[in-house]
């Protein structure tokens, strides 16, 4: 009887994991679409408004984009300066979002151009930066489609390979 609770315990991990890696890749699909959102939000806002980049983002996420913890927390640290606070916020949140480092990366150049150039150079910044994301997203929703029924294959194969050798 315990042998068949721990392979049954054993299966049930074997699929869980598979669906934990497919919500994982899901969850930065999102997190991407949320991120393009927001910046389009800022964009048009900073061409239309006189506002600092705090208020502007504030704004953008009180308009119910709140499911990114790492502007969640960015709005809480407004101790220091905006790009470093972006940045700092990036590196330690971004896990969280599910993004990698290409992505990581793509949002500290825009933090770090944000709110530095005038009303021009900003707007490119967030187009540019909007651009670069979209790709990800692209590159991202491909990921999902290809790997989510691999990884619900292997995870179902482990699980049944698991309880035939070892019962």
């Amino acid at each position: 009887m315990l042998k068949l609770t721990a392979l049954i315990i054993l299966a049930i991990t074997f699929l869980l994991t598979g669906q934990y890696v497919n919500l994982r890749m899901k969850k930065r699909v999102n997190s991407l679409n949320s991120l393009i959102i927001l910046i389009e939000s800022i964009n048009s806002q900073i061409s239309f408004s006189q506002k600092n980049i705090m208020q502007i983002i504030e704004e953008s996420v009180s308009d119910g984009k709140k499911d990114l913890k790492m502007i969640s927390e960015l709005i809480k640290r407004q101790d220091s300066d905006f790009a470093e606070n972006w940045k700092k916020t990036v590196e330690l949140f971004g896990k969280d979002d599910c993004l990698n480092s290409e992505d990581k990366k793509i949002l500290c150049s825009f933090g770090n151009e944000l709110g530095v150039t005038d009303l021009e150079g900003q707007s490119n910044n967030c187009r540019l930066h909007i651009d670069l994301l979209k790709k990800q997203l692209d590159s991202a929703v491909k990921t999902v489609r290809e790997k989510t029924r691999m990884n619900t294959a292997i995870s179902l194969f482990l699980a049944s390979v698991s309880v035939i050798i070892f019962y």
